[in-house]
């Protein structure tokens, strides 16, 4: 009902025929595993205007009918990570509300993504174990149920340093093996090493061990202890998956997550990617015969707008609107001076608050606790959207999400400090006229503009970091929003620097501002001027 047609599900559902063996009379009966697969969810609700819209209740109802199709056989459900965050929900949830989803949708297995560990790793077992590690919403008030996860987790290739137990703790696994319809499956959790990107892990809090290697060791393993296929769960790019599956001949079937597009297995690499948001569901069948898997079949299921919400999931997508609504009344903090988030502020001068923020951002990126580094901040003027000024008194989520209403995630790049230079002039080009590109700091970098006469371009000068004078030779590490790092507004230098934490690993300025908040619980909002002198 929900599948492709024509030459789409010609693309989408295909057969893996592998080579026939030789026909005996006491050959056994063909049976089949029946896998469903999806990765990559941070949202309740659909997040793409374009079909397939996705959306986790619109993806129950296909998997419900799915079920319903295939009883009485068991039907596996397989998830590859990533589900803390991005979202303006995980904010506050911190993951809960995927977590809820996944226990209705009732996935069977999943294994960790990169962006697990957004907030810290213990807020990751937290999440696991259902312990509520946020404030709640409030007297009177819906709040998050914060529920323990039901699925099993696997992680083979990563380990808690102090431990050595599997990411996730003593409950998670490196591997099971599990009788699904007459068939011993057994299944793994792998990952490339992304972890330095992670910047709220500290060093040495999660151990790395090469996925290849391991992944070949623990494959031979559940072939050694009666394992007729064997399935990995992954959070790599296509290619190394598909490096993965050459190199380990014993894995049968790879569904991966990390990457965000539909992908399909082939005979050479037996790699499913099944792309993010609930926008598609995978259902693989499994033939296999004693030992051998006879054949491999992928059916895809596009999760339209035109498919029915399931009302168990819908109440769940509606429930969390309504917390995250209360939540945005409450106060995070208090603010000293007015914030002013008006055009008139933002994109032509330096202001208490694109300072304040600039400060919360370096901290988050700092070298405290062993997280990751980042000499300073730079923030476009044209980032800060919230076109009001925000009186003294009481600041509120919905106040931040009113200057962020969008998705503005932060990630760190390896800057030489002529290409600091380059950049600070870049952004304020266009002054005295509305300048959107003009760069806010934090406290570690300060500047002098110095305004041109007629077509004399406007000039930087005096540029500091912590009080010395910047060196041209010298690397920076430094923390820019995505867009810019991509080389967008004119910036292409910035598209061609080192990443010291990537767009994969990067995390929302909305989360790095409330962790910020977190650390300060009692101190007021407030930041210095004087950061950026504009002389005539």
């Amino acid at each position: 009902m929900f599948c492709c047609e024509g030459s789409r599900h010609e693309e989408a559902s295909g057969e893996l025929v592998l080579p026939p063996a030789k026909v005996l009379k006491d050959e056994p009966e063909i049976q089949e595993v029946h896998i469903v697969h999806f990765n990559d969810v941070y949202n309740l609700q659909p997040q793409h205007k374009e079909e397939p819209v996705g959306g986790a209740a619109r993806f129950m109802t296909i998997l419900r009918e799915l079920k319903a199709e295939l009883a009485p056989k068991k039907v596996l459900v397989c998830m590859s990570g990533d589900f803390v965050g991005p979202s303006l929900t995980s904010s506050f949830s911190k993951g809960a509300h995927i977590i809820d989803a996944m226990n209705a949708v009732g996935v069977d297995y999943a294994t960790f993504g990169n962006h697990e560990f957004d907030y810290g790793y213990q807020s990751l077992i937290n999440r696991l174990q259902g312990y509520d590690d946020d404030a709640q919403a409030g007297e009177g008030h819906e709040e998050v149920d914060y529920p323990k996860s039901t699925a099993t987790w696997l992680m083979t290739n990563m380990s808690e340093g102090k431990t050595g137990d599997p990411v996730g703790g003593a409950e998670t696994k490196r591997y099971d093996i599990v009788e699904v319809n007459g068939v011993k499956v057994g299944l793994m959790g792998l990952s490339e090493d992304w972890l330095a990107g992670c910047s709220q892990l500290r060093d040495g809090e999660i151990v790395y061990k090469d996925h290849i290697e391991t992944g070949r060791e623990y494959a031979r393993k559940m072939k050694l202890e009666g394992a007729q296929v064997v399935i990995a769960l992954t959070h790599n790019r296509f290619e190394n998956d598909k490096v993965l599956t050459a190199a380990v001949p014993e894995i049968d079937l790879l569904l991966g997550g990390h990457d965000h597009f539909y992908k399909r297995a082939d005979k050479k690499h037996r790699v499913v990617k099944s792309g993010e948001e609930w926008r598609w569901l995978t259902h693989t069948t499994l033939h296999v015969m004693g030992e051998t898997l006879k054949k491999l079949s992928v059916e895809r299921y596009d999760v339209d707008s035109d498919v029915e919400c399931d009302p168990v999931l819908q109440e769940l997508v509606d429930k969390y609107a309504r917390i995250r609504d209360n939540k945005f009344k409450q106060v995070i903090c208090q603010i000293k001076s007015p914030f002013d988030a008006s055009e008139e502020c933002c994109r032509y001068q330096e202001g208490v608050m694109t300072n304040w923020i600039c400060d919360a951002v370096a901290e988050d990126y700092s070298v405290k606790d062993g997280l990751q580094s980042a000499d300073f901040t730079m923030i476009m003027g044209l980032h800060f959207a919230g076109k009001k000024v925000f009186p003294v008194g009481d600041f509120t989520l919905g106040s931040l999400m009113a200057v962020f209403p969008k998705p503005c995630q932060i990630v760190v790049l390896k800057l030489k400090g002529s290409d600091v230079l380059k950049s600070l002039e870049r952004g304020c080009s266009s002054l005295p006229k509305e300048c959107g590109p003009l760069h806010h700091t934090s406290e570690a970098l300060t500047y002098k503009i110095k305004m041109g006469k007629g077509k004399q371009a406007n000039q930087v000068t005096d540029v500091k970091v912590k009080g010395k004078p910047i060196e041209p030779g010298k690397f920076y590490e430094v923390a820019v929003t995505e867009a810019m790092s991509q080389g967008k507004f004119g910036y292409p230098w910035m598209a061609e620097a080192e990443r010291i934490v990537d767009s994969e690993s990067g995390m929302q300025i909305q989360d790095l501002v409330l962790m910020y908040l977190k650390r300060h619980p009692k101190q007021a909002a407030q930041a210095q001027l004087g950061r950026i002198k504009i002389v005539s």
